[in-house]
């Protein structure tokens, strides 16, 4: 059974080391911290109750979300799957050293197949529901690569690489519609006694 989180996590004004806790904690993986990393302040807020519990796998994506707000990343040990590095953000793409560059519908898309941060506008789905999809959708053993919510907003943020991210917006172009853009078929109605 996976753990849940009940209680908000409050968390404004914590260090490299204490994030890589817990993304520790969350994930169940070792953390070797850089020196940059140690040295910044990250922020980790998160709402949670028992009516509306966290589970430990999402917690541990938002972790990775807070460390790439400030421009650093969790990377896997390629020869150790259960030990990171919480290091300063490299290349994103093109022209992109040490900071993050957002892509959305309107940006086009780097031809290589690179990690990008690609924001998903929903218009007429909920995030929970257009989380659930696309979360279906994606190759979880991938370290680097999270679908989440943005808060306070109908936008999802997608971090991983540009062919999946390509097959996630063809997926939220068919989910995401207006009802009347759906057939719908009338079914004639019978007295059932």
């Amino acid at each position: 059974m996976q753990q849940m989180i009940t209680e908000d996590i409050n968390l404004p004004n914590i260090d490299g080391n204490q994030l890589a806790e817990l993304f520790k904690k969350f994930s169940g993986k070792k953390v070797i911290v850089s020196e940059k990393a140690a040295a910044t302040r990250f922020t980790f807020i998160q709402e949670a109750s028992s009516e509306r519990p966290l589970s430990y796998r999402k917690a541990a994506d938002l972790v990775l979300m807070s460390a790439l707000v400030e421009n650093f990343e969790f990377i896997t040990d390629p020869k150790n799957p259960n030990s990171n590095t919480l290091r300063p953000l490299l290349s994103m793409g093109p022209g992109c050293v040490g900071e993050v560059k957002i892509y959305n519908k309107k940006t086009p898309l780097p031809k290589d197949d690179s990690v990008i941060h690609y924001v998903m506008e929903l218009q007429h789905v909920g995030t929970k529901e257009a989380l659930e999809l696309l979360e279906s959708k994606r190759d979880k053993s991938k370290e680097y690569a999270a679908i989440v919510a943005i808060p306070n907003s109908a936008a999802i943020l997608i971090v991983d690489r540009v062919s999946v991210v390509k097959q996630l917006i063809d997926l939220h172009s068919k989910f995401d519609q207006l009802a009347s853009n759906t057939k719908s078929e009338p079914i004639p109605a019978r007295r059932a006694d």
